[in-house]
């Protein structure tokens, strides 16, 4: 509604601007990407991917490897991994 408030932020957002950091990392192509309106603390200034359920943004990016790939994510103490090797 246009108006600020304190609570716990990330969720899907976490999921994918950690996806969004391992995918620039293995050098694959961003299809979309948009930033949050605010400055968010769980990735660096400008490293954030933000998603909406309610349709709007995403975060898309593309396979440019001539090979297939996997996406290894996990979570250990209170922080999201995502890894991206050649399957």
């Amino acid at each position: 509604g246009g108006k600020k408030s304190t609570g716990y932020g990330g969720g899907v957002c976490q999921v994918s601007s950690t996806l969004y950091n391992a995918v620039e990392k293995a050098d694959l192509k961003v299809k979309e990407r948009h930033h949050h309106s605010l400055r968010v603390n769980y990735v660096p200034k400008g490293k954030d991917a933000a998603t909406s359920t309610a349709g709007g943004v995403d975060f898309k990016f593309v396979n440019t490897k001539s090979y297939p790939i996997q996406i290894n994510g996990e979570i250990a103490d209170n922080t999201i991994h995502v890894q991206i090797i050649a399957a």
